[in-house]
């Protein structure tokens, strides 16, 4: 066999212009993939992203005044909601939350609410964050009461 014979013919490049509308391709898949993943993450309640999987309702973030020293945030489960009263013409309830530190220690804690928002009940889990002067009970579960 000659050499002629055994060479194959040259291939033709890529034309630039393929080159262009592959990357243009690439890039809007991505893109589009990516507009896809956080819009499921926001709708979902276990984020794809990370984060806290708990939906936390607008209503279930309470500001409350800690009755003892606060020792900083944590996660804990309500002991007992105590001494809810009536408040401002029977529109809100001021009300005692004891939430369980590390299931040893129990903590006090002063937190109003509308009327129409269920108080903590015991064994709801919550998380307890902010300062002294800025704090938050934040239940992490759905209500498991409701005010009749």
């Amino acid at each position: 066999m000659t050499e002629e014979a055994i060479q194959q013919p040259p291939q033709e490049p890529q034309k630039e212009g393929q080159r262009f509308w592959r990357v243009i391709a690439l890039i809007i898949v991505l893109t589009a993939s990516f507009v896809v993943v956080i819009a499921f993450s926001a709708n979902s309640n276990t984020p794809l992203l990370g984060g806290d999987p708990t939906p936390v309702r607008s209503d279930s973030i309470f500001m409350a005044k800690p009755l003892q020293e606060f020792k900083g945030g944590f996660e804990g489960y309500i002991y007992a909601d105590t001494n809810c009263v009536p408040a401002d013409n029977d529109t809100k309830l001021n009300c005692i939350a004891i939430i369980s530190r590390d299931n040893m220690t129990k903590e006090k804690y002063f937190y109003s609410h509308p009327i129409e928002v269920p108080c903590l009940n015991r064994d709801e889990l919550v998380k307890v964050e902010g300062t002294r002067a800025d704090l938050r009970i934040i239940r992490l579960v759905k209500p498991t009461m409701e005010h009749g």
